[in-house]
């Protein structure tokens, strides 16, 4: 659906939201991780394979390497994808200066 003035409200509020996250990483990264660190599934899947989320860049290569097994249920699929984003967006803040 083509709906031009929405369309253009999208774009604003993205930048809009954009530039108070790189605000509030800048003002409280810890704060900002930690928000991102709520990924519980996938914490919970990763530990199951034996594998511990420690927030690292090296963790995040070995979680990476896991068998791709629990994307077979449908239900938790969209909800592991949203945990990997969280736990992608705790590694960078974590690391990334």
């Amino acid at each position: 659906m083509n709906i031009p003035f929405l369309d253009n409200w999208r774009k604003r509020q993205a930048g809009t939201r954009a530039v108070a996250l790189a605000a509030a990483v800048e003002t409280d990264p810890d704060g900002v991780a930690e928000l991102f660190a709520e990924c519980e599934l996938l914490r919970a899947r990763a530990s199951q394979s034996g594998l511990r989320l420690d927030d690292s860049p090296a963790s995040l290569s070995a979680l990476d390497q896991l068998p791709p097994r629990w994307r077979d249920d449908p239900d938790e699929l969209p909800w592991l994808g949203n945990d990997a984003g969280l736990y992608l967006g705790t590694v960078l803040v974590r690391t990334v200066a």
